[in-house]
Formats: C-alpha cells, structure tokens, sequence
C-alpha cells in the first residue's frame, strides 16, 4: 500500500473500544457484535523498556 491511500475499515456493530500498552507498541482492541478485532501497533524501531518509558532498540534487535 502507497503512503497516500488510506484504509477505511466500517464497523456498523462497534460497540467500544480498548487500547493497551504494550512492550512492542499499542493493541487496539474493539468489541462489535461480529466480534472482536485486534489491532496490533508496533513500532519499528522503538521497544517500552521495564520502567514503561520508549526507547530506541539496539540495532542489533531491529526485527525487518
């Protein structure tokens, strides 16, 4: 997908929403009548270190 298209995703079920933080980034998780979906945001190059604060990762820990 090219940077200047955006995904659209309609829910006419939704019902509401979570997001939790992660050690790789976010989970989006919302609750429809279809389901639950799972969203997984995860930084490239970024990890949440054990004091929950974001960091660079090593450079030799960078997954491709």
């Amino acid at each position: 997908m090219s940077r200047e298209e955006d995904t659209i995703i309609s829910l006419p079920s939704y019902r509401q929403h979570w997001i939790h933080t992660k050690p790789y980034g976010h989970d989006i998780v919302i609750w429809a009548d279809t389901g639950k979906i799972t969203i997984q945001c995860k930084w490239p190059d970024m990890e949440r270190s054990n004091n929950n604060r974001v960091k660079r990762k090593d450079s030799s820990k960078v997954d491709l």
